[in-house]
């Protein structure tokens, strides 16, 4: 299955967008956040790519399996964690 280029900009978008939007809920400053279009060309390359590889990841898993990146975060939520801003 191909993926689409203009779907993985959209998508990388989407995430650079929930993942400003969340910082406040978890410690970090909103007003470190760039908006999408603030991005450099090779920043926003950088999520485009970042994107194929989750989705083609995503695609590769066995039906029915849950990649390791949904079972290796704890239960007890964020505490404790950095943010990395």
């Amino acid at each position: 299955m191909s993926v689409d280029e203009k779907a993985l900009e959209s998508f990388a978008a989407l995430f650079h967008h929930y993942h400003s939007a969340l910082a406040p809920d978890f410690g970090c400053s909103a007003e470190s956040e760039v908006e999408w279009k603030e991005l450099t060309s090779n920043e926003r390359k950088r999520a485009v790519a970042a994107a194929r590889l989750a989705v083609i990841e995503m695609q590769s898993e066995p039906t029915g399996k849950v990649p390791n990146i949904f079972t290796s975060w704890p239960l007890n939520g964020t505490e404790g964690r950095d943010c990395g801003c």
